[in-house]
């Protein structure tokens, strides 16, 4: 059985290198289009033996400094089928660098899936935590286990190579087309790690990028922005006080508190 997995990074040297360790126990290739980056995940990323480095294409924005989700999309739904198809793989999955795909023994489940039929799996999606960032040089999941449900990221990010995904902007819905057939159960887990996970600022950053990117949705003024750009309008806090991003913070906290289990054993 072989497995391939498509992402786009930027700036992911803390996290890539927890990435590539889960994903090389079980993924034959590693498909990677990094934009340009001033830290060193191209260097992590072009040390690794299963990675493939592949040019990321900004037709929508205009050019690589710039950030726009359609070019993202156009990978997520079109662009992998460039190097992932049913000659060369049984299974297809696109990630962000902060997602891992996991069950203790994802093999037998892909395997028992790829023998019943499924073409599409379902997801248990959960938003991991941690007040720090990790430190283990093992799995990621070995260190921080604990997080909360989140439907959100019940994403159907692995699929079989022939079917057309049609993702929703940042994938967390999707239409698909082709012998569309679910598993019946959700047996795998998407974990997501994202910078929330790692204290009040990094939360802060986050949701101030978010929201910078979906003006840009509806204000041409905010659309195409440049990372720098990006980065002072977020120092702009966008018009947004303190008051409210402490509400904001110690929110996201008491969900935490109330629902937070740990995930992985």
């Amino acid at each position: 059985m072989k497995i391939h997995i498509h992402s786009v990074i930027y700036n992911e040297e803390v996290m890539l290198p927890y990435f590539l360790r889960h994903y090389e126990k079980f993924v034959d290739k590693i498909f990677l289009r990094i934009q340009p980056s001033t830290d060193n995940t191209l260097r992590i990323a072009k040390a690794h033996p299963k990675v493939v480095i592949v040019d990321y294409k900004t037709e929508y924005a205009g050019g690589k400094d710039y950030y726009n989700i359609m070019d993202l999309m156009e990978v997520r739904n079109n662009d992998w089928k460039n190097y992932s198809n049913s000659t060369n793989c049984d299974w297809v999955i696109n990630v962000d660098c902060d997602e891992f795909l996991y069950h203790p023994s994802i093999i037998n489940i892909l395997e028992g899936y790829r023998k019943r039929g499924v073409t599409i799996p379902k997801t248990l999606g959960y938003q991991m935590y941690s007040e720090t960032p990790p430190t283990t040089t093992g799995q990621i999941y070995d260190e921080i286990k604990k997080g909360f449900p989140s439907i959100l990221y019940a994403k159907k990010v692995i699929i079989h190579p022939d079917i057309d995904p049609n993702y929703s902007p940042g994938s967390h819905q999707c239409v698909p087309r082709g012998d569309v057939v679910e598993s019946e159960f959700a047996d795998l887990m998407l974990l997501h790690y994202s910078k929330v996970i790692f204290g009040k600022q990094a939360l802060i950053d986050l949701w101030l990028s978010r929201l910078a990117r979906n003006r840009g949705r509806i204000d041409k003024k905010y659309k195409d922005l440049t990372k720098e750009e990006l980065k002072e309008l977020q120092n702009k806090k966008i018009n947004v006080n303190d008051f409210l991003l402490d509400g904001i913070y110690y929110l996201y906290k008491s969900m935490i508190n109330n629902f937070s289990q740990e995930v992985v054993r």
